[in-house]
């Protein structure tokens, strides 16, 4: 009998909870791999980001001379560039590794929301099914986060937003797909989590009467640090993003789904003008430069991190051969007064 695979991928722009629902779902038993990235100050409790996936997507990025925080989009098809089967066959390699054991894997990772096509194309060849669940947090608090956090410019944040979430309604219409708002899932996680499991058909390990508990212990309101105020989105100096916005709280519902989905069309395809008209081909060379700049100085540093941790576990090593060789007469002579060498 041949088993069936799936991929459950949590989406969303950074800043949107994407790590809150990636440990929530880990909680109730679905399994995310080994050597996940670790918390640190904006994300205390962790990031569930498996650090291999991580990988793969910085440095395909880094391939396209883009980096995570590109506000222009990539190209039409590039997932289909020859340069990119190297990032496809490490993805596969992740995949197959991971479903050794188990049947259902959860990747979560923002910048899933650039690279995601490559990731579908490869999960279409092995066959393996995929389905989505998309975290949606008001625009304003992801920009207040973001401040915080990368120092970023309200509009560089509102850019983002508009393409990611754009890309990720684009790119999962065809599959099975939950749209959560963080508020829901951190005052009613219960029910969202049943409302998940419904909608995509996903079961949990841990028995359905420990949920809450589990659920509770996990998630908080103090997760939530930026509340938007009712005025915050609409004095935004860029367009649409209301609008997208109401449309994306839309997708919550799947009766609107139809109606939604032709809005966002619209949406999208204005957005697409205003970008092409603002950012000219000039301007977007020049942005595509300081990417290209900035894409290759991460690679030398991360180059560089490597061999320092290379040259640092071969120093450590080199220093134990070292001491028991400068000790070997000592402990020689140690053992002649214990009775345990002859002279």
């Amino acid at each position: 009998m041949n088993r069936v695979q799936t991929v459950i991928f949590v989406l969303g722009m950074h800043r949107s909870g994407t790590s809150a629902m990636a440990g929530a779902l880990q909680t109730l038993g679905l399994e995310l791999g080994g050597n996940l990235i670790a918390g640190n100050r904006y994300n205390p409790q962790g990031y569930f980001e498996h650090r291999e996936a991580v990988n793969i997507s910085n440095d395909l990025l880094a391939a396209m001379y883009t980096t995570w925080d590109n506000i222009v989009p990539l190209p039409k098809n590039w997932e289909e560039a020859p340069n990119m089967e190297p990032f496809a066959k490490r993805m596969r390699a992740f995949l197959l590794q991971h479903f050794e054991a188990t049947d259902t894997l959860g990747i979560k990772d923002p910048r899933l929301g650039i690279t995601l096509p490559l990731w579908q194309r490869v999960l279409d060849e092995l066959g393996i099914i995929h389905k989505y669940i998309v975290l949606l947090r008001h625009p304003t608090e992801i920009c207040q986060s973001m401040a915080f956090r990368d120092q970023m410019s309200k509009e560089k944040v509102l850019m983002m937003w508009m393409n990611i979430m754009l890309t990720i309604e684009q790119v999962t219409q065809n599959h099975p797909t939950v749209w959560v708002e963080f508020e829901d899932l951190l005052t009613s996680p219960l029910t969202e989590v049943r409302r998940i499991s419904q909608l995509i058909d996903i079961t949990f390990s841990l028995p359905e009467d420990q949920h809450q508990a589990q659920l509770d212990e996990f998630l908080n309101p103090s997760l939530k640090h930026y509340a938007a105020l009712q005025t915050d989105i609409s004095s935004n100096s860029i367009p649409w993003v209301e609008a997208l916005w109401q449309c994306l709280l839309g997708l919550k519902s799947p009766s609107k789904r139809s109606t939604t989905i032709n809005q966002i069309q619209a949406i999208n395809v204005d957005f697409s003008h205003y970008m092409d008209f603002f950012y000219s081909k000039e301007l977007k060379e020049i942005l595509q430069n300081d990417h290209i700049r900035a894409a290759k100085l991460a690679h030398a540093q991360r180059l560089q991190r490597e061999a320092e941790a290379e040259a640092l576990a071969l120093q450590g090593a080199f220093s134990t051969r070292l001491g028991w060789w400068l000790t070997a007469p000592f402990r020689w002579g140690y053992d002649v007064l214990l009775g345990k060498k002859e002279r």
